[in-house]
């Protein structure tokens, strides 16, 4: 029996969605995976039999009772394509198990999947989700296969870094502001350190903005201070903004590809207090939880640099196992034991 997992190329290497995705095809391979290329485009005009054709070639090396961990991303390739690869991965006897990256119906405020969404999930062997909160709703969806969590995205590095972090009363924010009123609207006399592209730079107050660097490089980039992980939504009726995503409600029960980084990175975190990961960070003290935006003045003022040192310390812990792939890894191997042997 051999494992795949599947990786989709053809989209922006500047994507923290490619990296992600990297991430947990290269922690796959790191302990013997096979990987399997997927290419994003568009099908729509591509004949009935030369897609057939393409589909034979991807899964050329499937063989009876493999296990293929399929990375999905809505929007990269159609439905249809992506349902039509599953059905033919089943044919030729593989297993798949199902690594979902997002949930468009959670992101505008839904709280369980649509009703199609969950009987698709059921095509597959298991299914990996973000957190324990995403795997309930999934459970409450309607989902019957076996179900594991992920708990954190990997963020692996091809070279390690050893300089630790520096003592900052400082805040860094690695993407885009603007998606969120509490940090595009930055009253905080703590400066707020942005790594995003941004094409028009005004003169904010107490806001440095670090220009863009791709995912591999910025670990190293980030190396004093606190990551913020901070999600609020814009009221329904804000004329400026078109789509009205509740990613605050979304970060309840996903995962913020951003914390990896940040910890990654060896910085501590600073995060809201209904986090899906906010107990976690409170427990294993890598971070500080808060209920308001209001509150980070006080926590700067009231930090020391030996506290701030302890928490270093303790983020060194997961740094180390999310630049190996361990939370992937852990997923690969549980989503196998539910697959492959039952109350052990």
């Amino acid at each position: 029996m051999q494992y795949h997992v599947t990786n989709t190329y053809g989209f922006s290497s500047l994507n923290a969605a490619k990296k992600a995705q990297n991430d947990i095809a290269n922690a796959g391979r790191r302990i013997g995976f096979n990987e399997i290329p997927l290419f994003a485009y568009r099908d729509d005009n591509e004949a009935p039999e030369s897609l057939n054709a393409r589909m034979d070639g991807i899964i050329a090396p499937i063989r009876q009772g493999d296990i293929v961990f399929f990375q999905y991303n809505i929007g990269l390739n159609s439905q249809i394509y992506t349902e039509a690869l599953i059905r033919k991965i089943k044919v030729y006897g593989g297993i798949p198990v199902l690594f979902v990256h997002d949930n468009h119906e959670l992101l505008f405020g839904e709280d369980r999947l649509w009703p199609g969404t969950a009987q698709w999930y059921n095509e597959f062997g298991a299914v990996i989700a973000h957190t324990e909160q995403l795997k309930e709703i999934f459970i409450k969806s309607g989902v019957t296969v076996p179900i594991v969590s992920l708990g954190l995205f990997d963020y692996l590095r091809e070279t390690d870094f050893d300089e630790r972090p520096t003592f900052e009363k400082a805040v860094t924010v690695a993407g885009n502001i603007y998606k969120t009123p509490d940090t595009a609207n930055w009253k905080q006399k703590t400066t707020m350190k942005v790594w995003s592209p941004v094409e028009d730079v005004k003169d904010f107050p107490n806001i440095q903005f670090m220009g863009s660097s791709d995912p591999e490089t910025l670990p190293a980039l980030i190396n004093s201070g606190f990551g913020l992980v901070w999600y609020s939504d814009s009221p329904d009726d804000d004329p400026t903004v078109k789509v009205h995503y509740k990613s605050e409600y979304y970060s309840t029960v996903n995962s913020a590809h951003r914390l990896s980084l940040y910890l990654v990175s060896g910085i501590p975190l600073i995060v809201k207090s209904n986090l899906a990961q906010a107990q976690m960070i409170k427990e294993n003290d890598i971070g500080i939880v808060i209920d308001s935006i209001e509150e980070i003045d006080e926590v700067m003022d009231n930090m020391t640099e030996e506290r701030y040192n302890q928490l270093v310390d303790n983020v060194q812990k997961f740094k180390d196992l999310i630049s190996t792939g361990f939370f992937s890894q852990r997923a690969f191997i549980n989503a196998t034991q539910a697959i492959k042997l039952k109350n052990i």
